[in-house]
């Protein structure tokens, strides 16, 4: 059985139009051991990569959450429609960029809404992670779902 890393590598990545936005531990990403951490966290950004990674305030929370000795924290981001119907097509859940585990299986999930365009990715990304979309239906093993930024409290 793989893997969910080799998994990635084998049946998602030659399936989508850019396979480089997936693969996650560029240059001065934090790659810490998730299991060794007393408290694992992914930061979530609902859209796509190439538009995520640039988000200061997403690259601020990383960094100081990667910068506690007993916390580890991964990203993830929106996959565009190709990745995602291989995700679903293949039953692959939303992966951390560094780590490739589930997202459903970290501590706590923080998404940034940068804008109310993102909302919808936020659902997606909830579906693909295998956590209800209302918190009612979550039970413990669920990661504790927080939302910030400029949209999260907007009308």
């Amino acid at each position: 059985m793989q893997n969910l890393a080799e998994t990635i590598s084998a049946r998602m990545l030659p399936r989508v139009a850019r396979p480089s936005q997936y693969i996650g531990c560029e240059t001065n990403a934090r790659c810490k051991d998730v299991a060794a951490a007393e408290v694992s966290v992914v930061l979530a950004f609902p859209d796509a990569y190439s538009v995520g990674i640039s988000h200061l305030g997403s690259q601020i929370l990383y960094a100081l959450a990667n910068d506690i000795d007993y916390a580890a924290c991964d990203r993830t981001y929106c996959p565009l429609p190709d990745a995602e119907a291989v995700m679903r097509a293949e039953g692959i859940p939303l992966f951390g960029w560094e780590s490739r585990l589930p997202v459903g299986g970290f501590d706590m999930l923080g998404f940034s809404l940068a804008h109310e365009g993102c909302a919808s990715n936020l659902l997606t990304m909830l579906d693909l992670s295998g956590v209800p979309l209302a918190a009612s239906e979550r039970r413990e093993g669920h990661p504790l779902v927080v939302v910030g930024g400029s949209a999260a409290d907007a009308p």
